[in-house]
């Protein structure tokens, strides 16, 4: 009785590494790094980057509001699938603080749920363009 209880134990440590690697999060496949868009004249910079974080890749902005007052962004974003040429475009608004930076990651809060677009199904995620137009 003692032994098949042992036992028992035994492999149930055994088995607990296999079960905890089975229910950990994939690792980002990024597909475009950070690419920065250069300076503007309203002194917003922005970067972007086109990652999977766990089943949907996406586009991620990264916004820093270089201006002394808080300021509302508006963008548009277009997403091209260079493999046939279909493109979307998104609508994104952001109120930034004053000097703010703010960096959409796989972990972010979702606070920063603006600076994520989903790119749409059926698009080859390393092969896109993204073009993005701050709007005034």
């Amino acid at each position: 009785m003692k032994r098949n209880f042992i036992y028992s134990i035994v492999l149930i440590l055994m088995t607990l590494p296999c079960l905890v690697n089975a229910q950990s999060s994939p690792e980002p496949v990024i597909y475009q790094d950070w690419k920065f868009l250069g300076e503007n004249p309203q002194q917003i910079e922005i970067e972007y980057r086109i990652i999977k974080c766990s089943t949907i890749p996406q586009v991620h902005l990264y916004l820093f509001n270089e201006n002394p007052v808080e300021k509302t962004i508006l963008l548009t974003v277009e997403i091209t699938n260079n493999d046939d040429n279909q493109k979307i475009t998104k609508e994104v608004t952001f109120k930034a603080a004053l000097g703010g930076m703010f960096k959409a990651l796989c972990d972010s809060d979702a606070s920063l749920d603006a600076l994520k677009v989903d790119v749409p199904s059926g698009y080859n995620p390393a092969n896109l363009t993204v073009k993005i137009t701050l709007k005034p």
